[in-house]
């Protein structure tokens, strides 16, 4: 909303931070490994800049200030029509979670007693 307010939704696995007003996702934080996945829809390239030179270009392959770049593509099969997925940006591209991320959620269901 134009307040900038978020909500937490809590699952099993992970904890998402929706818009208060509208709760379009915005980011999605896993417990399995504690990484956070940002929609890339709720981001715009100015905002961007600003946080990453604020945070010192921290990142997987950033120098500071430098922009962070789409490791992955999640759940390419429920995104909307009109979102293009870029050809020339180089990351890989899941149906649901990548294999090996999909393999670490399961993993740490059965470790911590999360029913599937």
């Amino acid at each position: 909303d134009q307040d900038g307010k978020l909500r937490i939704l809590r699952s099993e696995v992970a904890e998402r931070k929706v818009c208060a007003g509208c709760e379009a996702a915005v980011t999605m934080r896993y417990l399995c490994d504690g990484s956070t996945g940002v929609a890339v829809d709720t981001v715009d390239r100015e905002s961007l800049k600003g946080y990453v030179a604020e945070m010192g270009g921290k990142g997987e392959g950033q120098g500071k200030g430098e922009m962070m770049k789409v490791k992955e593509h999640i759940f390419v099969e429920q995104k909307p029509d009109w979102y293009r997925i870029p050809e020339d940006d180089g990351a890989r591209q899941w149906d649901r979670f990548s294999t090996e991320f999909g393999d670490v959620i399961e993993r740490w269901k059965r470790e911590n007693g999360v029913k599937p």
